[in-house]
């Protein structure tokens, strides 16, 4: 329609309504581009957002996580430290042999690291997360997950140097085998002899070192467990929502221990 009052226009010579009609077709392209915009522009809002939905949803879940691992192996090495304070000051009756045994045995204990990041994943591999327009919350997600990779690595290290310095039997330690006990776990009966192990000095060493190894890699956790609040908060931010496995006061700056 526009096209045949156009040519008629043309014919006519008539200026006007040529240029009346050229405006109209223009107008109508600036329209439909800009619409196309702005729905495109809603879209990307919307993916957006759905994106930092899932991610603080994980990320709740993640703090969580570093939270219940630093507190049991807060109370971990707290028995630990006791233990060897106990064999280093005589104090026979703190722990009994199998106690005793335990807290040395878990020096050398150093479990898996695997928080929650299955939408982390998904958004990364289907390239969602370019959605997400925020650079500090982008930033945030990125420190976290750098963090995660390397007290992952230094994982594997502290496995490597840490455990065959304690793998090798000593003379104090003992492991029983109880077939009458009532589950498989309860059935293997480990005993320290007090005297034995405090009376070993490059023993008591090896624990000591054991020790520091473990406090060092728990300054690790507290780490990851910093950068995963940040994360948290930044995302709970941009939601105008608020982090609520975050601890009520935590410096958002983490330092490792050296």
């Amino acid at each position: 329609m526009i096209r045949s009052r156009l040519v008629g226009s043309l014919r006519r010579q008539d200026w006007t309504a040529v240029l009346i009609e050229l405006v109209t077709v223009m107008l109508g392209l600036f329209l439909g581009l800009q619409l196309n915009d702005w729905n495109d522009a809603r879209q990307a809002r919307a993916r957006e957002r759905a994106a930092l939905e899932r991610l603080h949803e994980e990320s709740e879940a993640i703090v969580d996580y570093c939270h219940r691992t630093v507190a049991r192996f807060d109370r971990l090495n707290a028995d630990q430290e006791a233990a060897i304070v106990a064999l280093s000051t005589g104090d026979r009756a703190k722990f009994n042999a199998h106690e005793l045994a335990g807290h040395i045995g878990s020096l050398t204990f150093y479990p898996g690291i695997a928080p929650p990041r299955a939408t982390y994943d998904e958004l990364s591999g289907s390239g969602l997360l370019n959605d997400i327009g925020s650079t500090s919350v982008r930033g945030a997600v990125a420190d976290y997950y750098s963090e995660l990779a390397w007290i992952q690595s230094q994982l594997e290290y502290f496995r490597q140097t840490s455990v065959p310095r304690l793998a090798s039997a000593h003379p104090g330690q003992t492991t029983v085998y109880d077939p009458t006990a009532p589950t498989l776990k309860d059935r293997f009966v480990h005993s320290a002899d007090f005297d034995v192990i405090a009376g070993d000095r490059n023993y008591m060493t090896q624990l000591v070192d054991e020790l520091r190894n473990q406090m060092v890699f728990q300054s690790y956790r507290q780490g990851l467990g910093r950068a995963a609040e940040a994360m948290c908060k930044s995302l709970a931010a941009a939601l105008h929502k608020t982090c609520a496995a975050a601890a009520p006061s935590v410096s958002p700056a983490h330092t490792r221990a050296k």
